[in-house]
């Protein structure tokens, strides 16, 4: 038997992943980007582009290619 809760939670499970990706969609048109799929790979590469696009910078030193083990 599944639970009322459970089954209306289950049917609104796919919006937040569309508004998400919305979201993305979005943000990179308003930086002027027009192939998505070209930057999508390129901000996977690099966690700071897609901080730097939404205009959030981080120091170099805390960037997780650059940290050392154990610091």
């Amino acid at each position: 038997m599944i639970d009322v809760r459970e089954e209306g939670a289950s049917r609104n499970a796919p919006r937040p992943m569309a508004e998400l990706r919305h979201f993305t969609i979005g943000a990179l048109r308003l930086a002027s980007h027009t192939n998505i799929a070209a930057c999508l790979l390129r901000h996977a590469q690099n966690s700071n582009h897609p901080l730097a696009t939404l205009g959030i910078m981080c120091s170099p030193d805390r960037s997780p290619e650059r940290r050392r083990p154990g610091a």
